[in-house]
């Protein structure tokens, strides 16, 4: 009995992980506008037009690439800002909704 309870927490752990992975994946990789995150130019320093600003749909240029915020949901925005000078990614709860990559009011 014991064998079987441990075997469906591991089964249920690394499932939890597979879709914590995919989803980070996804976000890092795309976004709505068709806008990808790539390295092709190697360039030093990360800069955040609008730092930690929810309310302003901001950029992040990096290592050559851009990083748009924007909306995951009607009432969530992905954020992307600097940290160290490396881009970070924080997903944000709007309490009046989101629009255009920004929470509303």
């Amino acid at each position: 009995m014991k064998k079987r309870k441990s075997n469906k927490a591991l089964g249920v752990a690394v499932l939890v992980v597979v879709v914590i992975v995919v989803i980070i994946a996804a976000m890092y990789l795309s976004s709505p506008s068709g806008q990808y995150w790539y390295t092709s130019t190697m360039t030093q320093g990360c800069i955040d037009n609008d730092g930690l600003n929810y309310n302003m749909k901001g950029v992040v240029t990096a290592y050559g690439g851009t990083l748009t915020d924007f909306c995951s949901t009607a009432n969530k925005v992905v954020e992307y800002y600097c940290s160290n000078d490396v881009p970070q990614i924080k997903v944000v709860e709007c309490a009046h909704g989101c629009s255009d990559g920004a929470c509303i009011g």
